[in-house]
Parts: C-alpha cells; sequence; structure tokens
C-alpha cells in the first residue's frame, strides 16, 4: 500500500483501527517495540503521527545538527559574528 494511500485512509476515522495495523506491519526493529509499547496510546492515526514524529524526527534532526558543528570551521573571511551566530544556531 502506497503512503499516499494510508494518508487518505488516515483522514477518515473509521479506518484507524486498521491504517495502525498496517503501519505496525511495516515497522521494524526498535521502531516496531516502541509501537508495541505505545500502543494503547494511539486512539487515533494523529495520535501515532504526532508521536512518532516526536519520537524519530526530533533526533534525526539533533543528529543532523551535531554533524554540522562538529564540521563547522570559520572560514578565511568569514567576520567572527557571522561564525559565532551559526554555531549558536546549530546547538
Amino acid at each position: 500500500m502506497s503512503r499516499r494511500a494510508i494518508w487518505l485512509m488516515a483522514t477518515d476515522e473509521s479506518d484507524n483501527h486498521e491504517i495502525l495495523e498496517i503501519v505496525r506491519g511495516k515497522l521494524i526493529r526498535s521502531a516496531g517495540i516502541w509501537f508495541d509499547n505505545n500502543e494503547p496510546n494511539f486512539k487515533k492515526w494523529s495520535d501515532f503521527e504526532a508521536a512518532f514524529r516526536n519520537r524519530y524526527f526530533s533526533t534525526t534532526s539533533t543528529h543532523k545538527k551535531f554533524d554540522t558543528l562538529k564540521q563547522r570551521k570559520q572560514l578565511p573571511d568569514e567576520p567572527i559574528t557571522s561564525y559565532f551566530d551559526d554555531i549558536i544556531n546549530l546547538c
């Protein structure tokens, strides 16, 4: 089933249980365990979506920022204030 089909079905609350079962079948390893542990909290698709985004997308963003921060060096002609502001934004 395509992502679009899942999203379209998720907009109809009568199909929430079926959608969540489909999603559970797609999750593997730690994501599947996380789903199983939190499934009672998912009364509807939006409950799952918010929890999933909070759990997985925020950490992905944090890792990307940290990797960028580790690689960041002041450029030869870059003002210290620009470099400093960029470092602060990455923290």
